[in-house]
């Protein structure tokens, strides 16, 4: 088995940037009053993560992008594009801390 830099270049690109569009789309969802009322009033904690994950899966699975598959060349499977799912919510996050913590952009406060 043999992959290229290249060829991993490319595989964490397209995850870095499937976690950025991402994270963009859910905070539309996660920032939005009524999601915030039904967090408030059902004590739901740990839901945005699980909606973040099947997000992920889905468009991993829609766009065809397995990252170990793809790295790996095996065939893809539920588990591997579970991973990928996984590996795509995850840097989400991840987006959100860089964003805030080392570019210093933080979200805006309501009425400024």
């Amino acid at each position: 088995m043999t992959v290229s830099g290249d060829d991993v270049f490319k595989i964490i690109w397209i995850a870095t940037v499937l976690a950025f569009m991402m994270e963009r789309a859910l905070a539309v969802l996660f920032e939005h009053r009524l999601w915030l009322r039904i967090e408030d009033r059902w004590g739901i904690k740990g839901l945005k993560e699980l909606v973040a994950i099947l997000l992920a899966y889905n468009l991993c699975a829609w766009c065809g992008f397995d990252a170990l598959s793809l790295m790996f060349s095996k065939a893809s499977s539920w588990y591997s594009r579970l991973f990928t799912a996984l590996i795509v919510s995850g840097g989400s996050k991840g987006a959100v801390k860089l964003m805030q913590g080392y570019l210093g952009i933080k979200k805006a406060k309501p009425g400024k």
